[in-house]
């Protein structure tokens, strides 16, 4: 314990921190193996008295159950898609020092795999989009590059106050604030399509000079109803989301039946041949292409 108690307050000296006592160390400890379920005994060694951390109790919360580790890999099949990521490596670590799990078990290919559209440069799109979530909860502002792939138009510099990040289809796309010429955030929120953010980069704004409240504006564009009626990433400001009724005949029946269109949807009839579905939505191009893929087996009625 004096061994222990000596390590930990050269750290504490070294950040310029209040050094422990042995109580406090001891309370710690207690805390360690009571509220959290780690296994640190007592056992004397060379005729001393140490802890020794042996991981989780088997009884633990925190250790997992039969069912976790079975689940997990499921987890794992698709987490391992993005296998290049630090944040990924860590965990597996974790997973393997702290609670045994092997290789084999988060290695699943050869039971289990996942279809998706490949990203490209997808590190370089999470490890922005873990920059830009980092500027939103200290409430700072990014200036970036930005070339819209539709127009013909030279790139165009921003600074926004990002507010929220949205996968849809396998792209990243960031709702934000502009930054106007006088200083003050635009009134309307702004959409990014987050690949198209030059170089994957963006500077921050030191907040001595400018911050926002991130939570603000969350409530100011009301974020936790904003995508209700939101087939993917667009929500337009001047319209209102209508009932769209739709037909469905052959295969398109059977995959509404199993997988619902949007959240809103709704079966209003179905017989041997149709199932009838409502859903309530914004009336746009990604309806469009939602429906698409049914092509003659779908109709709006």
């Amino acid at each position: 314990m004096s061994e222990l108690i000596e390590e930990l307050n050269d750290q504490l000296a070294e950040e310029g921190l209040a050094l422990v006592a042995k109580r406090s160390v001891e309370s710690t400890l207690a805390t360690m193996v009571n509220d959290f379920g780690m296994n640190i005994p007592s056992q004397r060694i060379s005729g001393e008295h140490r802890y020794v951390w042996q991981g989780m109790k088997d009884d633990s919360p925190y250790y997992p159950t039969d069912e976790d580790r079975e689940t997990l890999p499921i987890l794992f099949s698709t987490l391992n898609t993005q296998a290049d990521l630090s944040a990924l490596s860590w965990l597996k670590d974790r997973l393997t020092e702290d609670y045994g799990f092997t290789d084999d078990e988060m290695e699943n290919s050869d039971y289990y795999t996942t279809a998706h559209a490949e990203v490209v440069n997808l590190e370089k799109v999470l490890q922005l989009c873990g920059r830009l979530i980092a500027c939103m909860r200290k409430g700072q502002l990014v200036t970036f590059t930005y070339k819209k792939t539709d127009q013909n138009k030279p790139p165009k510099q921003h600074t926004v106050a990002p507010v929220h990040i949205r996968m849809y289809e396998s792209r990243y796309y960031l709702y934000a604030f502009i930054r106007g010429s006088d200083g003050t955030l635009k009134p309307k929120m702004s959409l990014f399509t987050i690949d198209q953010i030059r170089n994957y980069t963006v500077q921050l704004v030191p907040l001595e000079d400018y911050s926002f409240d991130h939570v603000a504006l969350v409530k100011k564009v009301k974020l936790k109803s904003y995508f209700n009626h939101v087939i993917g990433v667009w929500h337009p400001e001047d319209q209102a989301p209508k009932i769209v009724k739709l037909r469905l005949t052959g295969v398109a029946k059977s995959y509404v039946k199993h997988r619902k269109l949007h959240p809103t949807q709704k079966i209003v009839h179905h017989d041997d041949t149709s199932v009838t579905v409502e859903i309530h939505v914004y009336v746009s191009h990604e309806l469009d292409y939602l429906l698409g893929r049914f092509r003659e087996m779908c109709v709006r009625v």
